[in-house]
């Protein structure tokens, strides 16, 4: 993890993720919070969509610490490479292609 503002590494951890990662999408759910109130800084949430793996990743950054946790994707997502996203609120738009030809 860096920190932007100051261009400084703060910390690293290790994903739960066995294959080398590629077409995947980072979603930043915290620039939302971060609008509704300031408190929220603190805490940043990342979503991490790949292949059949989604993962939330929490940065306290008064703790300098991560956190993971498995989430559960739907089976569309699992078939697709994402390519991008847009946020909406609390809604995530994916942008894929697909790995499958039934599709």
């Amino acid at each position: 993890c860096i920190d932007l503002n100051l261009f400084k590494f703060i910390k690293h951890d290790i994903l739960l993720i066995k294959d080398k990662i590629y077409f995947h999408c980072f979603v930043s759910k915290s620039q939302y919070l971060m609008k509704i109130n300031e408190r929220y800084i603190k805490n940043n949430e990342i979503l991490l969509f790949y292949k059949d793996t989604g993962i939330l990743i929490e940065y306290n950054e008064e703790y300098n610490n991560f956190k993971l946790y498995k989430i559960n994707i739907c089976d569309l997502i699992r078939t697709c490479n994402c390519l991008s996203y847009v946020c909406m609120d609390d809604t995530i738009l994916l942008l894929c292609t697909s790995n499958n030809n039934n599709m």
